[in-house]
């Protein structure tokens, strides 16, 4: 008995011992045995039942469930959250059966605090929630194109404040100089106010605090604005007035050089932000500095480029009139003298005595036929009067008669205009292009085709002319076409597209090996009615 007794003494000196709840409930319900901490958690409960202790009903309805289960044989196990000493804890609860020769006597319990342990895998879930956040916005960030660069920033943005529980995210670029920065994106929580329309070429100099310190590179982290110092009491007027409690803002830095900063607003309540997380968001601000560097890079190439489609354009308008200036000048002027020339040396040879002085005159004459028949022909390579005098159809009639008798080769040419489209206008820098683009279309085929034939067809209809080349020659692969050198001769078809281009034409090509090649020519024309 003495045995027992001391044995009964060591353990109500472990139970007293345990640094967590522990309670036992005999077969009416009530309370037997309970150590320490479980009476500084719940004040004595020895004699009580347990919804004579507790107020919270929905705790005192989970007491219930658990321990009618625990009667009935359960082991119950759970994590429960209490609001003990002005704090919520998280407690895990063991509630078993006492048995005794196969008859539950009562129940005992355990209440673990489990706060601290759940805090450290709760953070640490979402410290890998945050990480995979980012992988998938970094990678996002990195395939984005300059088209797609603002609305992927837009979702990032949205992402990221949606995920860290803020009230508005943002990003915010600086001048070039440094002397003003604009807010160009902007993601806010649902019932908060935009503010983007009012936050646009602020003038750095009026947030010298501000921008000292984002300048420095520094990451600027408020939890308290209303704890601003007074050298920022001009951010801290503007920050209030957007209802801002607590702040951070990351630079942005690209090429070594700021561009600007992304920032996270509370507005509903103050925050802060773990030194883990900036440096997470320091990444998210790395990639949209990459971002906007593609974009900046590609606006610039896309601007190069197309100051060089207009200068090649340029250059082959100034072409085409020096072109026709010259033909001009050779048929007005050259034509005319040589033609003049012949007639004299004509009226040279019938006044000569001798037969020799006549035959020499006739050989000059003669050589004077050949240069005047040599000065026609390349005032009609050069541009023909037929084009300018009557137009491209007409011009594109005279090209293909050249071509059959030159090149024996079969060629077709019909014209299609809409009844409706009434008198077309077409600029002299226009029909000479087109015609130009026929001509070396017309070249390829005769030299490198190997065609038997070929078919042009010109449609004039909607407000636009439409011009098809085909033939049946040897074609070409389809990875060639677009090709800068597709033709072997000629300014291609790349220049043709690019020429085209400046008028707001198009090329369209068709080709296959063995089966011959198609290339359509579009281009918008003025209608001058009916």
């Amino acid at each position: 008995e003495q045995a027992l007794r001391a044995s009964e003494t060591r353990l109500r000196t472990v139970i007293e011992s345990l640094p967590f709840d522990f309670f036992v409930l005999d077969e009416q319900g009530r309370y037997s045995m309970q150590n320490s901490v479980c009476r500084a958690h719940w004040g004595n409960a020895v004699g009580k039942r347990p919804e004579e202790i507790i107020d919270d009903p929905e705790i005192r309805a989970l007491w219930q469930e658990n321990n009618r289960r625990a009667y009935a044989g359960d082991v119950v196990k759970g994590q429960v959250r209490y609001h003990l000493e002005g704090t919520d804890r998280i407690y895990y609860n063991i509630i078993s059966p006492i048995l005794e020769n196969d008859r539950i006597r009562g129940i005992l319990g355990f209440n673990i605090d489990i706060t601290e342990q759940k805090h450290v895998e709760d953070s640490l879930q979402q410290r890998v929630a945050m990480e995979d956040l980012i992988a998938r916005i970094s990678s996002r960030l990195i395939r984005l194109t300059a088209a797609e660069t603002d609305l992927g920033i837009q979702e990032t943005l949205s992402e990221l404040g949606t995920f860290i529980g803020v009230d508005r995210s943002y990003v915010f670029l600086f001048s070039d100089d440094l002397l003003s920065f604009t807010n160009t994106h902007e993601w806010c929580a649902a019932g908060i106010t935009p503010q983007i329309h009012h936050l646009q070429n602020l003038p750095a100099e009026r947030f010298g605090w501000f921008c000292r310190h984002i300048c420095n590179r520094e990451v600027i982290h408020i939890p308290r604005v209303a704890d601003l110092p007074d050298e920022a009491a001009a951010e801290k007027a503007e920050f209030q007035r957007q209802e801002i409690l607590s702040m951070l803002c990351i630079p942005i830095v690209s090429r070594n050089l700021l561009i600007g900063f992304m920032g996270y607003d509370a507005v509903r309540g103050e925050k802060t932000w773990s030194e883990d997380l900036i440096a997470l968001l320091r990444i998210v601000g790395d990639n949209i500095a990459h971002a906007l560097a593609r974009k900046q890079h590609d606006q610039e190439l896309h601007e190069y480029q197309q100051r060089l489609q207009s200068l090649a354009s340029e250059l082959s308008l100034t072409e085409e009139r020096q072109r026709r200036q010259l033909a001009n000048d050779l048929h007005e002027n050259i034509g005319q003298l040589l033609a003049l020339m012949k007639i004299k040396l004509g009226m040279l040879k019938e006044k000569a005595a001798q037969p020799d002085e006549r035959a020499q005159i006739q050989e000059v004459r003669d050589l004077l036929e050949n240069t005047l028949a040599y000065a026609r022909n390349l005032t009609l390579d050069l541009s023909p009067p037929v084009l300018y005098e009557l137009g491209l159809k007409e011009a594109l009639e005279w090209l293909i008669e050249q071509f059959r008798r030159q090149h024996q080769l079969k060629i077709t040419y019909r014209v299609h205009q809409q009844k409706d489209t009434g008198e077309i206008r077409m600029e002299d820098d226009l029909r000479g292009l087109l015609y130009r683009c026929v001509r070396e279309l017309l070249v390829n085929i005769a030299k490198h085709a190997r065609a038997q034939r070929a078919d042009i067809r010109m449609e004039l209809s909607n407000g636009q002319i439409a011009i098809q080349v085909q033939d049946d020659g040897i074609g070409m692969s389809p990875n060639r076409i677009g090709q800068k050198k597709t033709l072997q001769e000629g300014f291609g078809l790349f220049n043709i597209r690019e020429r085209l281009a400046h008028f707001g034409g198009t090329v369209t090509i068709a080709s296959a090996p063995k089966q011959g090649t198609t290339v359509i020519l579009r281009c918008p024309l003025q209608n001058a009615g009916p």
